[in-house]
């Protein structure tokens, strides 16, 4: 049988269990058990906190660069340990920041024109030696072929798909009817010039 003990608070003058008052983890403190209660403890924090709120953000900043490392590897052991919990919570941070994602992306692409004409000059270059000619009417029967369907996620394109190429330009891809496939906005955007064997799998096809 454990034998349970009992403090007095300095604070509030309380009897409580040892439980209740924690011990020091830094510091003059490190090691030692405070001689007030958890609960006053707290509330003494808080008061302090906000009488010195510079003082507060500097201590903070200051702990967030020294555990840089070690808050990295417990994300990284989150994420493998809550699978689904993750894709929850990253699906639903993209809804969230998806209008400043985007800001950030015009802003990124205007203060790296050179870089971005660049890629586009390298791309019109391959796309200008097609082996085929594509007009609309291929256009049309690729539409009718996958009726009318986005390939990836079977949504209804109606009239508005976007023309992506099968296995990407950037990557060797040949600008022909044969490398064509029509997707929606969503599925196009998150597969830009990935490997579409790789873009499949991590939509659960071809495992």
């Amino acid at each position: 049988m454990m034998l349970v003990e009992f403090f007095v608070c300095n604070k509030c003058n309380l009897i409580k269990e040892g439980k209740d008052f924690p011990y020091g983890k830094t510091g003059k403190r490190a090691g030692y058990r405070y001689k007030i209660c958890r609960l006053c403890e707290t509330k003494r924090r808080n008061i302090y906190n906000e009488k010195h709120p510079e003082v507060r953000k500097k201590a903070s900043k200051g702990h967030y660069q020294r555990n840089t490392a070690k808050r990295i590897e417990g994300t990284t052991q989150w994420r493998k340990d809550n699978p689904e919990r993750y894709k929850i919570l990253a699906a639903r941070s993209y809804k969230k920041h998806i209008v400043v994602r985007r800001l950030n992306s015009l802003l990124y692409k205007k203060n790296n024109r050179a870089y971005y004409n660049l890629l586009n000059r390298k791309r019109n270059k391959k796309i200008k030696n097609p082996t085929k000619n594509i007009k609309q009417n291929d256009i049309d029967r690729l539409y009718i072929n996958q009726r009318g369907k986005c390939i990836v996620c079977k949504k209804l394109l109606r009239n508005s798909y976007h023309i992506d190429h099968i296995m990407p330009i950037a990557r060797g891809g040949i600008h022909s009817i044969e490398n064509l496939q029509l997707l929606c906005a969503s599925c196009n955007i998150s597969k830009n010039a990935r490997d579409p064997i790789e873009f499949m799998q991590s939509r659960g096809f071809l495992l």
